[in-house]
């Protein structure tokens, strides 16, 4: 009992310091291709697609216990995707001022959660442009004709978004065009097609607001090359669906596109669906433990920021089951990453089979806040897990410990007072130190041997 007492005792302060911890979201900005917060610390981003309007062509509903699974799962971003009919951005739909009030409140609860959010404009609700129509000939014709109003229509439509959220910090931007294609008769469609449209909503976009990330995508084909757009705060988010021969030279080129336009990126939708996807003559194949492995090591091995499709349980690429429990493929998508590093945070990868996590970065002594670091306990370290420091200092969980810590080895005395392992919110954070220059960390499972972490059960009532 004495045992449990004291796990109470600092689970109950755990969530208090967490609460700290979800403070008010700060803005983020642009340093170079970087994401970084108001202290500079490089952001890596990775959430989820939310959906107003549900596969099954019913209204969405989330609530607050939607956004805290979410943030469980360690994600710090969602990815609202709008409703084109609702907003009017395109004939003949016509704008509902009440859609607002919804977005808003999602906002809200996702703010709550400390995540933050990112619009993005879909034509699934168009007549002409839903799905089913979208690939066929002529589809797209009247908006890369800039004499049909089509073009302004869809600005326009955008604009009470951007007013409603301009002064929110957790809003991170604004994905402005969702998977366009080229028109019937569009030569040369980047240039001069695409991104001048993208170029006008960007401006228009920053008569309003400066500082929000104006998001934007490659065309699913194209004649030619994408250009940079020639603004400010700006972010390409293309899609990585690995069904082509070979993803990892796709990848790549994802990546050389956004340097060549100067652009960080952001992997706005990811993944092989559940069960085949039909789609004409080329039907999506099901992902395989193997590619979504594959998917994680990519990822991590850059760094990147990255949004899973769909937060439902409708659908061939739904994140829930029928009955609302997750699919098994999360181990996958839910993996330690650090959210906030002060510094550069260099390669990191995770071994699924030995749950060993590893991560390089290069620390920036002018940042005094620490590191941040999503390790999910529950799902890969059921009986904890132990933290090797530069190869030196080693600590490992344990929940008798104000810090969340002891000490196994510090051979060299090092100062690892600013070291804290948090089980409510299972955030790792690391002070950044005196000394600049490479730093190494590694998590590996606690030994069976050791005490056991507090009971998970325990956890979930103490929340």
């Amino acid at each position: 009992m004495k045992h449990v007492a004291s796990c109470r005792l600092f689970i109950l302060g755990a969530c208090c310091s967490a609460a700290i911890a979800g403070e008010k979201l700060d803005s983020l900005h642009l340093d170079g291709l970087r994401i970084c917060d108001s202290f500079n610390r490089m952001m890596v981003l990775r959430g989820v697609v939310t959906i107003t309007g549900n596969n099954d062509g019913r209204p969405m509903v989330m609530t607050p216990a939607d956004y805290e699974r979410i943030r469980a799962w360690g994600f710090n971003v969602q990815q609202i995707r709008l409703e084109a009919h609702r907003l009017g951005l395109l004939p003949p739909c016509k704008a509902e001022p009440d859609y607002l009030d919804k977005l808003e409140s999602w906002v809200n609860m996702a703010e709550a959660q400390g995540i933050y959010t990112i619009f993005k404009a879909t034509t699934y609700d168009v007549p002409g442009l839903g799905f089913k129509d979208q690939f066929k000939p002529g589809a797209w014709d009247k908006l890369w004709n800039v004499n049909t109003g089509w073009q302004d229509q869809f600005i326009a439509g955008w604009r009470p978004v951007w007013e409603r959220f301009k002064n929110r910090p957790s809003v991170i931007g604004y994905d402005f065009l969702n998977e366009c294609s080229p028109g019937s008769d569009t030569r040369g469609f980047y240039h001069n097609y695409l991104v001048p449209f993208y170029r006008r909503g960007c401006a228009a976009l920053r008569q309003i607001d400066r500082q929000h990330f104006f998001i934007f995508q490659p065309s699913l084909r194209s004649d030619d090359k994408l250009e940079p757009l020639g603004s400010d705060n700006v972010v390409f988010a293309p899609h990585f669906y690995a069904k082509m021969r070979d993803p990892e030279t796709f990848y790549r080129d994802l990546l050389a596109t956004g340097e060549r336009i100067k652009a960080p990126v952001i992997i706005g939708e990811y993944g092989l669906p559940n069960i085949p996807f039909p789609l004409g003559k080329n039907p999506i194949p099901a992902s395989t433990p193997e590619r979504d492995e594959a998917d994680a090591t990519l990822f991590d091995a850059t760094a990147m920021n990255t949004i899973k499709t769909w937060y439902t349980n409708i659908g061939n690429w739904s994140l829930l089951q029928p009955d609302g429990s997750e699919i098994p493929r999360f181990r996958f998508f839910s993996r330690p990453y650090p959210q906030r590093t002060a510094g550069v945070p260099g390669a990191f990868s995770f071994n699924f089979r030995s749950h060993e996590w590893n991560f390089r970065w290069e620390t920036d002594t002018t940042i005094n806040v620490p590191t941040v670091i999503f390790v999910p306990l529950k799902r890969h370290y059921p009986n904890g897990f132990r933290l090797t420091i530069a190869d030196t200092v080693q600590l490992e969980t344990d929940c008798n410990k104000s810090l969340g810590l002891r000490v196994i080895a510090n051979p060299k005395n090092a100062d690892i007072s600013a070291i804290r392992y948090d089980f409510a919110s299972e955030i790792l954070t690391l002070g950044t130190g005196k000394k600049g220059g490479s730093r190494t960390l590694k998590i590996t499972p606690r030994s069976l041997s050791a005490a056991p972490p507090p009971s998970f059960e325990m956890l979930k009532t103490l929340r």
